[in-house]
């Protein structure tokens, strides 16, 4: 059993949302909003700066050890070295943020400089992750990023001469145009450029996205099935044989690269998010903070506080959760730390569902775990539904 597993109370996260994007991506359905307001951006700052600092006193969060900070967005590498940089000893400051902390930024790969880069590894970062999403122009053009591979490949190589051992990169596949050639270069020039992390989503059209509104029109045509399916499986095939291990539907890692702050998300563990739109789950109390910027800093400037609203989470609902994003990993749900948990054996909570997937051929079910096989992999949204 890993130690994620048996001490999911003792160990928190924190993840610090920047909302600003240089273009909205006509896919995305983050909190993630176009800015040319340098002011609104700098108060922002100081807003979450603020917030850090507050949501230290809770009682919820003094004396836990926080193991990872997540700086997301939005395109938090919009931002200066400086900028990042102060958040980060804010956080330092007032929270007790572990000596070997998983400290993560996201960026976008026409955003950052080797100068910018070094910077960040300086003050106290030590794991960046790229938004590469393709090497095929067309595709990046489709997607609407602003970036080209050559700058993908340009970040890459200066981040790690600016010092980060630790890299990640995404990808997407299925999107409109791309056919499975275009996805095998892909993974084929990922794996060249040696990241030590790598993520593969296939695209889905949300509701409220530019892609959502022109799906609705009848103007866009997703990719069939059949291809997104077999796009896939050549992850799952090409990537564990190019050393990257699946420890998650979606995520691949070289040994000991696993991302820390994602485990504690896939354990239902406790974290704390702050800036607009972010979520929070502590003590069983979801709270989440109003969506738009300037309504942030607002509530922030003049009440210290931007809770849009909060739940109290069910111990029956928790439990749903816990098996829901468990079994998106390769080891899935380890039975003794869910009776720890819960004080109740899984076996006996869940017996149709249990019964159900295994029948199915989509549940392993072992002494000490469960966990889905490669067809439930296939079928996981499906699968873990069935225990919500």
């Amino acid at each position: 059993m890993s130690i994620v597993e048996v001490g999911w109370m003792k160990r928190l996260a924190v993840y610090l949302h920047i909302p600003f994007c240089a273009r909205k991506c006509p896919y995305c359905d983050f909190n993630s909003h176009v800015t040319s307001d340098g002011s609104l951006v700098q108060r922002y700052l100081e807003a979450l700066d603020t917030e850090i600092r507050l949501a230290s006193q809770q009682p919820e969060v003094k004396g836990r050890a926080i193991s990872t900070i997540f700086f997301g967005g939005g395109t938090p590498s919009l931002l200066s070295g400086k900028e990042l940089n102060r958040l980060l000893d804010t956080c330092r400051e007032f929270l007790p943020v572990e000596p070997q902390a998983e400290i993560t930024c996201e960026a976008n790969p026409g955003t950052v400089t080797l100068e910018k880069l070094t910077a960040l590894r300086r003050g106290g970062f030590n794991r960046l992750s790229f938004g590469a999403q393709s090497f095929q122009s067309h595709v990046l053009d489709r997607l609407g990023r602003i970036h080209s591979a050559r700058d993908t490949v340009r970040s890459v190589r200066s981040a790690r001469e600016a010092g980060f051992e630790n890299l990640s990169l995404d990808l997407i596949f299925a999107a409109p145009g791309q056919s499975l050639q275009d996805w095998q270069s892909d993974l084929q020039q990922a794996v060249d450029l040696g990241p030590d992390h790598l993520s593969t989503y296939s695209l889905t059209i949300e509701p409220g996205t530019e892609f959502g509104e022109l799906y609705r029109k009848g103007q866009l045509k997703p990719l069939d099935e059949e291809t997104d399916a077999a796009m896939f499986e050549t992850a799952l095939d090409f990537l564990p044989e190019a050393g990257y291990n699946q420890y998650e539907i979606s995520n691949f890692a070289h040994p000991g690269r696993q991302c820390q702050h994602n485990l504690i998300y896939w354990h239902n563990e406790e974290w704390l998010g702050l800036g607009a739109g972010a979520h929070q789950h502590l003590n069983g109390i979801r709270r989440w903070n109003v969506k738009s910027p300037a309504k942030y800093v607002e509530l922030m400037e003049t009440r210290g506080l931007a809770t849009e609203d909060w739940e109290q989470v069910a111990i029956p609902v928790q439990m749903g959760e816990t098996m829901m994003v468990g079994l998106r990993l390769l080891r899935g749900v380890s039975t003794d730390a869910f009776r720890d948990r819960f004080g109740v054996n899984l076996e006996e909570t869940f017996p149709q569902p249990i019964r159900k997937l295994t029948r199915l051929g989509l549940l392993h079910v072992t002494e000490d775990r469960m966990a889905l096989t490669r067809k439930g992999i296939l079928f996981a949204n499906q699968a873990c539904l069935e225990f919500v």
